[in-house]
């Protein structure tokens, strides 16, 4: 079976419910990509030739999770409360939700973030940024 997690099962989320619950202080670092400028990006690199070289697939802005929220919140037309967990309490009851693999909820605690630069270069691909690509979640 697939599982549903993703930014817009984050935007049901914010769309639907009066709280979002987060781990920790909201301040972990994510760096969401929009699928249409992933799948174009690695259309690109295949159409020019493969390069020999490896990406880190990432958009263009660095953003904490209470920025996601907010960003999602504001093009969503929404203004539920951010809930901040402790990593343990948040896992645990995002456990029982039970689609969502442990190893990703183990990742919700850590900085991702990387330079997109040389993706954006080598496929000739611009990444948009978050509040941008967050509008086609509506």
């Amino acid at each position: 079976t697939g599982h549903t997690e993703s930014f817009h099962t984050l935007a049901s989320f914010v769309r639907s419910s009066p709280f979002v619950p987060i781990m920790g202080d909201g301040q972990v670092l994510r760096q969401p990509l929009h699928v249409h400028d992933f799948a174009d990006a690695m259309l690109a690199l295949l159409e020019g030739g493969l390069p020999n070289a490896a990406y880190d697939a990432a958009g263009s802005e660095v953003l904490t999770m209470d920025q996601v929220i907010d960003t999602l919140a504001q093009a969503l037309g929404t203004r539920p409360r951010k809930l901040h967990l402790p990593g343990a309490l948040f896992q645990k009851l995002a456990g029982l939700v039970g689609d969502l693999d442990e190893e990703l909820l183990a990742a919700f605690g850590t900085d991702d973030a990387v330079d997109h630069r040389p993706l954006e270069r080598a496929s000739g691909v611009r990444l948009r940024p978050f509040s941008e690509g967050a509008r086609d979640l509506r």
